[in-house]
């Protein structure tokens, strides 16, 4: 490729004369993470595409201006976002069908991004308002990855921020339908039945058999969950 150099003669024999995006940041390293990815709904729960952020530190972080970008496209996050320490915030191909089906979100969802996400795989990048690579993935629907979350309804969860989420192996199908604005491994069932709310039923009578029917439920401080008999 060629060379950026200065005004002038260019730089040989020495470093390129290039700004450093991340200089004077103090951005630590995994400050943000993609941390979950949902890039093909179940058929039934079709919530767009998203894909959560986590602020990996003991410090607030402004997002604002900063950028994800893909293949041939990019999301400009707005001003005033901030991430709370430890906290998430979601990225939304479309918000309002994202909270339809998941009203109780405990985070803010930007959007809507202006592109989905691709079932094949396909690498995702996040940049600061200067330029800065924060956090890049580039996941897969195929092993080692892991295959469920291409329509059969988990999300793609990051096993622990600990991990590098560069790796395949860092990431699983989430426990159910995906734990949107959420701790990744928080508890499924929760302590209490006022967390569980039935938000539709449908059924059909079929001439030889019993009732077919349908129920989706999610829990209002856990994972979603998808169930049909």
């Amino acid at each position: 490729g060629s060379e950026q150099g200065n005004a002038g003669v260019g730089t040989p024999g020495a470093p390129n004369n290039i700004p450093n995006p991340c200089a004077g940041l103090g951005l630590p390293t995994d400050a943000v993470q993609i941390n979950e990815i949902a890039y093909n709904s179940p058929p039934g729960f079709d919530t767009g595409n998203w894909l959560e952020l986590h602020n990996n530190t003991n410090s607030a972080i402004d997002l604002s201006l900063w950028q994800l970008h893909e293949a041939d496209s990019a999301f400009l996050i707005p001003n005033g976002p901030t991430i709370p320490p430890n906290g998430f915030l979601l990225l939304a191909e479309n918000p309002s069908l994202l909270q339809t089906f998941v009203p109780t979100i405990p985070v803010p969802v930007l959007g809507p991004m202006g592109f989905g996400l691709s079932n094949n795989g396909e690498r995702l990048m996040l940049y600061t308002d200067g330029g800065c690579p924060v956090d890049s993935v580039n996941y897969d629907d195929k092993a080692p990855w892991p295959e469920s979350p291409d329509g059969s309804g988990p999300s793609l969860s990051l096993k622990s921020s600990a991990l590098d989420n560069g790796l395949p192996t860092s990431w699983e199908a989430s426990q159910s339908i995906g734990t949107p604005g959420l701790d990744n491994n928080s508890d499924p069932c929760g302590s209490s039945p006022s967390r569980i709310l039935i938000t539709s039923i449908s059924y059909r009578i079929h001439p030889h058999l019993q009732s077919a029917y349908l129920i989706l439920i999610f829990h209002s401080h856990g994972p979603l969950h998808y169930i049909s008999h």
